[in-house]
């Protein structure tokens, strides 16, 4: 298993995400999501990837890229607000953050509508991102979460409820002196029913998707993934 992470830690450094297709998708209230798709054969494992606050869709390019080559349809969205996606993130209510599960279920029916695996999908989140998959999980039955630094609460987005609630596979990420974080995943570690959880610890690797500039981090990340969802 080490020799299979060291390769694809070094495809994840050499990889430039040329492999998908731009999308746009419509959320039910009526906003325009634009999207990375990496299709995979039919019957693929789905993830979707959602990014940090402030940040859009081209920071998961390199692990997007290595995902897909490894046989799973990939879909990496800008947030509303976000990149190239309708709004400004900046004039954002609460209830406008809130909104941001909308783009996720968009981003769900597309993805059914590809012959994607829906019984096998995966959300890998950072940040608010981490915050929207857990709380996503709970209108969608998700099989696995990796959440990168994830908050108790970003922007009205609180997760101390729905983590009660996920019985799902869950990786949980952040590096120690991001103190907010780690002590978060720490807790949802504690008090999840998840049935298979686990808990990794950094140090000075940074927040979110800021983690995945380590080969080390990215490469414990995909061989996670693919332990758990084939």
């Amino acid at each position: 298993m080490k020799a299979v992470i060291v390769l694809l830690c070094l495809i994840l450094v050499g990889c430039t995400g040329n492999t998908y297709h731009p999308i746009t998708l419509t959320t039910d209230d009526q906003k325009n999501i634009v999207a990375s798709f990496y299709p995979a054969k039919p019957g693929a494992p789905g993830i979707i990837l959602l990014h940090m606050l402030n940040k859009d869709r081209h920071t998961y390019d390199g692990l997007a890229d290595v995902l897909n080559r490894n046989g799973y349809t990939v879909l990496s969205l800008d947030f509303r607000g976000h990149g190239q996606s309708d709004g400004t993130w900046q004039a954002f209510t609460k209830d406008d953050f809130q909104k941001m599960l909308l783009d996720v279920k968009a981003a769900t029916h597309y993805l059914a509508g590809q012959q994607v695996d829906m019984g096998s999908l995966g959300i890998i989140g950072a940040s608010i991102g981490a915050n929207v998959a857990l709380r996503y999980s709970g209108d969608f039955p998700v099989q696995w979460l990796v959440l990168l630094s994830p908050g108790m609460e970003y922007r009205g987005m609180a997760i101390e409820d729905a983590i009660l609630h996920y019985k799902g596979d869950l990786l949980l990420v952040a590096s120690v002196e991001d103190t907010y974080s780690a002590t978060t995943v720490q807790r949802l570690h504690d008090v999840s029913i998840s049935p298979d959880k686990e808990l990794k610890l950094y140090t000075q690797h940074g927040h979110g998707t800021e983690m995945l500039a380590d080969p080390v981090a990215s490469g414990f990340v995909v061989q996670w993934v693919i332990t758990h969802s084939k």
